[in-house]
């Protein structure tokens, strides 16, 4: 019998891949985060690892890291599956030496029982010197998924549980706005990620890419203000907090958004500093998004009014034109007139304008800003914008 263990923080992902492998054969472990993870696979025989990467404790790229440095555990099968849709992520766990990377929203757990065979199976050729060809090769792996029915019934608990999860995502950043010492905010700020991973997961098993993009960008966001005291600033709980209102407002809408909507939305990036472009573009990028600068806020009016853009992130303090005044010329007429607009503005005057009422095709950021929160950002008025002709899925009652 086949051993596994499955490193997962999640309870209901992680009971719902325990049952599964369970059926299909397999001995299964469970670890609940990433330091008793890495614990257990020192301890355990383990035949292969599902591993999922934004864990707490250790990251399951530290993980991967780690044990591939020994020399016990080069050779071990570990399939990557995870929320993130950061290619940034999957380059990363790639480079640390997964044997495969899946989404979450990519695989049954059939389809992801049959990978980890065809991973085991070209294992064991290998280890036989018989080389990896035969049954289980490469053409025969899965893609998307192939039941619709357990999709359905994925989609269908997700919406009876997603206003609860969503009021207490509001009620976990409250707690985090509230806090009083770094010590307090510190472990506000845990326990929010916490909730906003386990809907997240769900999300993306469910299928429900957009949603799931937006959440896994908030995710890494939330990391990054854990992790780096500096990225906790206004402007930073103020993202967070106004897309955490934009998942209560738009749920229905967002959860019906269909998967090819946007997949490559292109941004036009405005700023006069070279250092600047390059700081946005490298954000954008791990969003996903097809991005093109321009250092002339003049010249970049008439670009506008050549190629279309889904998006426009916009530096406020310019030669010849500011930020505001590009944004009041475009709002005169077609083709950009509900074009979305990112304003980046220095520290001081976002904090004199934050407060100001904003249409939903238009917001501020401060700058410096983590990488993460332009993504967010990004994505929330891109998603604001997309919604808007979508009818919603209809909200399943709770039992």
């Amino acid at each position: 019998m086949k051993k596994i263990l499955i490193i997962e923080d999640d309870p209901i992902i992680g009971k719902l891949y325990h049952a599964q492998f369970e059926k299909a054969g397999f001995q299964v472990e469970l670890a609940a985060d990433g330091q008793e993870g890495f614990y257990r696979v020192q301890e355990g025989r383990f035949d292969g690892i599902l591993l999922d990467l934004m864990l707490p404790n250790m990251s399951g790229l530290d993980i991967l890291r780690k044990i591939r440095a020994q020399k016990t555990f080069q050779r071990l099968v570990v399939v990557v599956f995870t929320n993130s849709f950061l290619s940034e992520m999957f380059d990363a766990a790639n480079e640390a030496g997964a044997n495969r990377i899946f989404h979450k929203s990519n695989l049954t757990p059939k389809d992801l029982i049959e990978v980890v065979n065809q991973e085991l199976f070209l294992a064991k050729k290998a280890d036989d010197g018989s080389g990896g060809d035969g049954d289980a090769g490469e053409d025969s792996r899965p893609g998307r998924p192939s039941s619709t029915t357990y999709r359905q019934e994925l989609i269908e608990t997700f919406l009876k549980r997603a206003p609860d999860a969503i009021a207490a995502l509001e009620n976990a950043n409250n707690e985090f706005a509230e806090a009083s010492g770094k010590a307090e905010s510190a472990n506000r700020l845990q326990e929010l990620y916490r909730k906003l991973h386990a809907f997240s997961g769900v999300a993306g098993l469910a299928g429900l890419k957009r949603l799931g993009e937006l959440c896994s960008s908030l995710e890494a966001l939330l990391v990054e203000m854990h992790e780096n005291v500096g990225a906790n600033t206004m402007s930073t709980r103020r993202t967070v907090t106004r897309s955490i209102e934009f998942l209560k407002k738009q749920f229905p809408s967002l959860a019906a958004l269909p998967e090819t909507a946007d997949q490559a939305a292109r941004v036009l990036v405005v700023d006069d500093e070279a250092m600047a472009r390059r700081a946005a573009t490298f954000a954008l990028d791990l969003g996903g998004f097809e991005v093109a600068t321009h250092e002339d806020a003049r010249a970049s009016m008439e670009l506008l009014s050549k190629r279309g853009f889904h998006l426009v992130v916009l530096d406020e303090t310019m030669p010849g034109l500011t930020g505001s005044q590009m944004i009041a010329r475009m709002r005169q007429g077609p083709p950009n007139q509900k074009t979305p607009a990112i304003l980046v503005l220095g520290r001081a005057e976002f904090e004199a304008r934050a407060g100001e009422r904003l249409p939903t095709n238009l917001d501020f950021v401060s700058r410096p800003y983590p990488f993460a929160e332009l993504a967010v950002k990004a994505l929330v008025l891109l998603l604001a914008h997309q919604v808007v002709d979508i009818k919603p899925l209809k909200m399943v009652e709770g039992e």
